[in-house]
């Protein structure tokens, strides 16, 4: 009686994984961009090493957070994540950083990551140019052609009721 269990219980269990594979039409395809394309904001790019970035903040080794957040990157909980922000106004590089309120870095063993940008509003920092009719709507096209796809969008067909 066990032989015949087990034996159910096996082709049960095969039947079941042989239908979670994914086959070839359903695969999705992997990224051909590679870090080496990254785009660099204001110097900043991923996987950059944590010396690298501390160095586009002179002094920031005096802030504790920052200094909390370095000295136990390797310790539990952490192991080797860890992250900490950034307000750039506050260090002599403040030139390079204009119209950005606070960067957050998160690191993995090291190398950056992810890392966000918090800009800052006019007056505080420069506005977006304006078009001839007076509007701010080059907005996405001027973030699409500084960071192209390379694949065509088209935008959604609008229905009229």
């Amino acid at each position: 009686m066990r032989k015949i269990m087990l034996a159910i219980s096996f082709v049960c269990l095969s039947i079941s994984v042989s239908g979670q594979t994914q086959t070839g039409a359903g695969a999705v395809p992997a990224c051909q961009l590679d870090l080496s394309h990254a785009p660099a904001v204001r110097g900043i790019k991923l996987a950059m090493k944590l010396d690298d970035v501390l160095v586009l903040f002179p002094g920031i080794e005096q802030d504790l957070t920052v200094k909390y957040a370095v000295e136990n990157r390797v310790t539990y909980p952490n192991l080797g994540i860890f992250r900490f922000q950034v307000d750039p106004r506050a260090y002599p590089t403040k030139d390079q950083f204009r119209g950005i309120n606070q960067v957050s870095f998160s690191f993995l063993d090291d190398r950056l990551a992810h890392f966000y940008v918090e800009y800052a509003s006019p007056p505080a920092a420069p506005a977006w140019p304006l078009l001839d009719d007076g509007s701010r709507r080059c907005r996405p096209r001027s973030v699409c052609r500084t960071f192209p796809t390379g694949r065509a969008r088209r935008r959604p067909a609008r229905i009229a009721f």
